[in-house]
């Protein structure tokens, strides 16, 4: 999870072994810092619970993967009684982030074993399917009316709010679930809810 201190952006991204090798997080934050024009050092990330190296083994194939990334060595070893190889895939996405320019002391990392800790699952121990779930928010401190629609908008699926520290347009379907759920988080806040039909931008409170 990521969070740009004066751009005010939020994020999360999923990076699994393939995700790592990849590059997926390293790719995020150079897209980032060329398209938001985010500053790499105002960012901050948590990096979530994971499976940790002690129980991430792995065979040659993958191993060498992480390996012709040219920066992962210090991440992995050989254990000679299994004849597999361990890799710490959160020391491994902890270094892209570096790589992009972010500060190490910006960046956190939760040392959870999802495998070994009972607040967790891992398929790897016993086969079975869970759900891990992590989540950022953003708390929305006044709303404001647009006179007109961005030129990217698509009609009938936008909301505009002004967020500090930056304005920021999020999109909601028409579903009545998410309708009610707008509605409610307005109300909770005490601002009208803002609903975009097709040209015309309306209120209802």
């Amino acid at each position: 999870m990521f969070f740009h201190e004066k751009k005010g952006l939020i994020g999360v991204v999923h990076s699994g072994w393939q995700g790592t090798v990849k590059e997926i997080t390293l790719k995020l934050f150079e897209h980032l810092k060329q398209e938001e024009q985010c500053s790499p050092e105002d960012f901050y990330v948590q990096l979530g619970a994971a499976l940790s190296q002690e129980k991430f083994e792995v065979d040659e194939d993958v191993y060498m993967k992480f390996k012709n990334l040219g920066y992962a060595a210090d991440f992995m070893y050989f254990n000679e009684a299994s004849g597999k190889y361990h890799i710490d895939n959160q020391l491994t996405v902890k270094k892209q982030c570096e790589l992009a320019g972010i500060p190490g002391n910006r960046i956190h990392i939760d040392r959870t074993c999802t495998f070994e800790s009972p607040d967790g699952f891992s398929y790897r121990e016993d086969k079975k399917s869970g759900r891990h779930l992590s989540f950022i928010v953003k708390k929305i401190t006044k709303l404001t009316i647009c006179k007109q629609k961005p030129a990217s908008a698509k009609r009938g699926r936008l909301f505009f709010f002004n967020m500090r520290p930056v304005q920021a347009y999020f999109t909601f379907g028409w579903g009545k679930q998410k309708r009610n759920w707008f509605r409610f988080l307005c109300r909770q806040k005490g601002i009208p809810a803002l609903i975009h039909c097709q040209n015309l931008l309306y209120s209802k409170k």
